[in-house]
């Protein structure tokens, strides 16, 4: 993907548009979920800048529909996702990293529901393993995972009540309502249920981790089931980071009226 790092902005008004800056950096990081490598929201790259202006940017492309997911980037490809008519249709989107060109675009037929009034009805960021790039979306019929290769082929789709983002650990995709073998779409048992909470999950090797009422861990060798560590409530968005052989939790109950350690 060379030096580039890549930005969307949504426009409330007039749909969206994927933005490429030249970063001074020597070769750029694959970005193959949300947060990033394993959920942590950290980059190892260097000489990125805080601020930029117009001239910084490398191209610009309009993309239809409005979507506040994050993009997707692995080498030369940058998969977003968007949404029409009130989410009445679906877009799955890849883009040459490189000048910008939409290479692809595949539409989904769907429905309008409730949701959020900050939220958008194509809010769920795409995921990949190099090969392939998955999506969560609600369809006519039911909710699914869809999976393509990186020349946009459909591969296989997957019923999936999810409620949370696509995280990969090693050939399977997991998400809080199943997992699946990410050649074959093969349902994989995952008997995941959190005491209750909100944000992403994110992973180490064969742990995850994630907000459930206090911080919650499960053991994907054993999948002996959800475990709580009392005595901290992760926040919702950034709720838990493993990161190092260590998992670094930022307090997020600071002003609760509760019975966690950290309150007003």
């Amino acid at each position: 993907m060379g030096d580039w790092i890549v930005r969307r902005v949504t426009l409330l008004s007039t749909g969206m548009v994927l933005l490429l800056l030249l970063s001074g950096v020597s070769e750029a990081e694959n970005w193959a979920r949300f947060r990033g490598p394993d959920g942590k929201g950290i980059s190892t790259q260097k000489g990125i800048p805080v601020s930029w202006t117009d001239k910084d940017y490398k191209w610009k492309t309009p993309l239809p529909g409005l979507g506040h997911s994050s993009p997707c980037v692995w080498g030369n490809h940058v998969f977003v996702t968007s949404a029409l008519d009130r989410g009445a249709v679906r877009l799955v989107i890849s883009v040459d990293a490189a000048s910008g060109k939409v290479l692809w675009t595949d539409r989904l037929a769907s429905r309008t529901h409730s949701k959020h009034s900050l939220n958008s009805y194509a809010s769920g960021t795409p995921a990949s393993d190099g090969k392939r790039v998955f999506v969560l979306f609600t369809t006519d019929e039911d909710t699914v995972v869809r999976a393509y290769d990186f020349a946009g082929k459909r591969l296989w789709q997957k019923k999936a009540d999810y409620q949370s983002r696509p995280l990969i650990n090693d050939k399977t995709i997991f998400a809080q309502g199943g997992a699946w073998d990410v050649r074959t779409g093969k349902v994989r048992p995952f008997p995941f249920k959190r005491s209750y909470g909100c944000g992403i999950l994110a992973a180490g090797k064969r742990t995850l981790v994630y907000r459930s009422a206090t911080l919650g861990y499960y053991d994907l060798k054993t999948q002996s089931g959800n475990e709580d560590f009392g005595g901290i409530r992760p926040g919702c968005w950034i709720n838990a980071i493993p990161a190092g052989g260590m998992v670094l939790v930022p307090d997020g109950s600071a002003g609760c009226r509760c019975s966690y350690q950290n309150k007003t």
